[in-house]
């Protein structure tokens, strides 16, 4: 046996990637109308996943408080989709020393939601939120300022963040119309609302193609391209595109790659255009994060009216070097089927909420009161090669040794791939099979899992094939309870070669060559006969491995044995419309080898033959350089041989004139008119042994002095002969009988003749 070690490499570099996140998702739901799902994020508190969830129209237990919004906390934990209000704001409709007055009813609490993780806080924001100053009979009006609450779970205590809540009046306003205000608030309240932290050097805005477009919609920043630098991107989701000279809203999504710091083109670098008529597409933006683990951050688009129902669709773009991927590697449709939905209206992404270590999404639809967490389920980029050691196989070396074995991926390791199975040629020196499924364990830290096996060949009576290639292939797999994909390379394979003793190369060039002569030059037809060749077949190069005598044999033609110094097994079988004898001459045949045979044929049925038959001999192999010899043709002459024997007779024999009692006459009317009748019959024999095609000559008298002797009446009609004269009017030409003149062939001759004293000569 001769011993070779199967070496893979299995590379696991990160999970997910295009299809991780799930179909089946978490639902959400929330009251009905209260526009659940119109703001939402993650939220996470002492190792416990949640989700918050904006519902800016949700009636809330505030006394004079009519659809003022809520904001709920929902659980992410299995069988558990309750959800709970958060108390951000317990206070009623207030009124501070008839001064102050606050109006949240409509406000739309819980339009937006944040949550900061490292302080456990949570930010949600009302903004409808009104405000009133009354001060001495003066009011300023319901000012729509809006509010924000930011509140902190460890305590509970939350703060109000408000702009511009003064205590101008109106009367105020109008005493300083024509003043320039040089703060955002004037008054007793002063409330910082932003702080520039970059230089902006320039507006993102492109031109009147993006009017009415809703440019700005929404915005995501995320460094795509990995250059170091952020980068935007930017919804228009009511954009016009051209197609076929109309315009359609079908929405847009631009990417604006940062250059340098703070430096943008005025153009975007990407242009991503929305699938269906009015979608809305880029309406949401949502950074995911890393999904397929390439270093690059991909990016959601939502479409809340998108779909071939119009009821919403999220699309996944994948970051690369240029930006995002111009189609979407991942599209997920609304899961409800009723209704216009806006699902993708609401995208939260970039947290991993169930600590599998991939990012999670969140999407709002808040015209069916829900909201959905989409998890991300692992998926295995592999990377996996097969190595063998050594790569040429040495059959005379015999030598097995035992390996070990691990678990884990679902391996299936094929030796010699493209053979039967029955046929393989290397087997697993530990089950003695061509063939092993195996498991085979990658962590996550590390990476990569190796495994030896050890494998040997087959005794090499056992096998034809020495030539071809040992492909060896190696198919990974994930068990399907996983939760998890595959993704990347999950095929491998590498061939070895079994050594031939063929120089340096491992190529054999044969060089054969071939002899054929028959031993007798003819055969008879009609016998049963036997045609003997005499073969010499010598190969002057290198090996020929499966090398094998064809013959072509002519028809009616069958093998009947191999004689002589070698004795060839040899076997007749049909080729197309061709019989062909082979004969195995040796796998391999080596070099300057010589084979010397007589082929023994039995020949038949050779009528139809003209003048020889043929055979026609070459040598093959399934080498791939110089496979074959010469072809040889052996031509055996085809003969006929054959003895005749002729006998005949008269009846009468003889005739004595003149006839008693008959009188000629001048033109005769019948047969009996003529004379006598005068037969002779001939019979041809062929002793053989062929079959021959004869022709017999009669001659006899006919006439004498001008006149007839022996009147012929007609030719012959037996069976199996044909009969003609020189001259077909000689024959009856009183018409004394309607004669047919087609004739048959036949072995024997009768000749019906009638004697007259008077008649002229003819020749049949």
């Amino acid at each position: 046996m001769c011993v070779f070690e199967c070496v893979w490499v299995l590379l696991s570099v990160s999970m997910c990637v295009c299809l991780n996140l799930m179909d089946e998702a978490v639902m959400f739901s929330g009251p009905t109308g209260s526009l659940f799902g119109f703001a939402a994020d993650f939220f996470t508190i002492s190792n416990k996943s949640f989700v918050v969830i904006g519902a800016p129209k949700a009636n809330s237990t505030q006394s004079g408080v009519m659809g003022g919004g809520g904001v709920f906390l929902c659980p992410l934990s299995d069988g558990d989709q309750s959800c709970d209000i958060i108390n951000f704001d317990l206070k009623d409709y207030n009124s501070y020393g008839l001064y102050f007055h606050t109006f949240k009813s409509q406000q739309w609490f819980g339009a937006s939601v944040r949550d900061t993780w490292t302080v456990l806080s949570s930010q949600a924001c009302a903004p409808l939120f009104h405000w009133n100053v009354q001060r001495d009979g003066a009011e300023s009006g319901a000012t729509p300022v809006g509010n924000c609450f930011l509140l902190d779970h460890r305590t509970g205590n939350s703060s109000i963040f408000s702009p511009c809540r003064g205590t101008m009046v109106e009367d105020d306003y109008k005493q300083i119309k024509n003043s320039k205000i040089k703060s955002w608030s004037e008054g007793g309240f002063r409330f910082r609302t932003g702080l520039s932290l970059l230089e902006v050097t320039g507006l993102l805005f492109s031109g009147y193609s993006v009017v009415a477009s809703y440019f700005g919609h929404s915005v995501a920043v995320t460094d795509i391209n990995r250059d170091g630098l952020d980068d935007v991107v930017i919804g228009a989701p009511l954009f016009m595109d051209r197609v076929m000279e109309q315009l359609q809203e079908r929405g847009q999504v631009v990417v604006y790659l940062q250059k340098k710091h703070t430096s943008f083109k005025s153009q975007p670098d990407q242009s991503l255009i929305g699938f269906s008529l009015y979608g809305r597409f880029g309406s949401a933006l949502a950074v995911l994060g890393d999904l397929d683990m390439d270093g690059y951050h991909d990016v959601a688009v939502g479409a809340p009216w998108s779909g071939d129902t119009g009821q919403g669709q999220v699309f996944i773009y994948l970051g690369n070097s240029n930006g995002l991927s111009s189609t979407p590697s991942q599209v997920i449709d609304s899961p409800l089927s009723n209704g216009l939905t806006a699902f993708g209206f609401t995208l939260r992404g970039g947290s991993d909420v169930d600590d599998n270590g991939y990012p999670d999404l969140l999407v709002g639809a808040w015209a069916a009161d829900r909201a959905f967490v989409y998890r991300s389920q692992a998926v295995i980029r592999c990377r996996v090669s097969l190595s063998l050691f050594p790569d040429f196989l040495n059959p005379d070396v015999k030598q097995c040794l035992k390996g070990e074995t691990s678990k884990a991926l679902w391996v299936d390791l094929q030796l010699d791939k493209m053979k039967q199975t029955m046929a393989r040629r290397t087997s697993l020196l530990s089950t003695n099979q061509p063939q092993k499924i195996m498991m085979l364990v990658v962590h996550r830290e590390v990476g990569v899992a190796c495994m030896n096996l050890t494998a040997y060949l087959r005794s090499e009576d056992e096998f034809r094939d020495k030539l071809s290639p040992i492909f060896t292939t190696l198919n990974i797999s994930l068990n399907t309870i996983q939760n998890a994909l595959l993704y990347g390379q999950t095929h491998a394979a590498a061939q070895s070669r079994i050594i031939l003793d063929c120089g340096d190369d491992n190529i054999c060039v044969p060089d054969l060559k071939l002899r054929a002569d028959p031993v007798s030059d003819c055969v008879f037809v009609g016998e049963e006969q036997s045609v003997l060749i005499s073969v010499l077949a010598e190969n002057a190069g290198e090996g020929a491995f499966e090398t094998e005598l064809e013959v072509e044999v002519p028809e009616e033609t069958h093998f009947q044995s191999s004689q002589g110094v070698n004795k060839l097994v040899c076997v007749q079988r049909k080729k197309n419309e061709s019989v062909i004898v082979t004969c195995d001459l040796g796998n391999p045949m080596t070099h300057r080898q010589t084979l010397q045979t007589d082929l023994l044929f039995s020949v038949g049925h050779l009528e139809e033959v003209e003048s020889h038959i043929t055979f026609s001999l070459r040598i093959r192999s399934k080498n791939p350089v110089n496979s074959s010899s010469a072809l040889v043709r052996v031509e055996v002459q085809v003969r006929a041989d054959a003895t005749l024997e002729l006998r005949g007779g008269s009846s009468p024999p003889e005739i004595v004139l003149p006839l008693p009692d008959w009188q000629p006459t001048m033109h005769p009317g019948s047969l009996e008119e003529l004379g006598p009748v005068v037969e002779h019959v001939y019979e041809l024999r062929n002793q053989g042994p062929s079959t021959i095609n004869a022709r017999l000559t009669v001659d006899f008298p006919s006439s004498w002095n001008d006149h007839f002797l022996l009147y012929v009446s007609s030719n012959a009609s037996e069976e199996s002969t044909r009969c003609w004269t020189l001259n077909a009017s000689q024959i009856d030409p009183f018409k004394v009988q309607n004669l047919s003149l087609s004739l048959s062939l036949s072995l024997s001759l009768t000749l019906s003749l009638f004697l007259c004293l008077s008649d002229p000569f003819l020749s049949l």
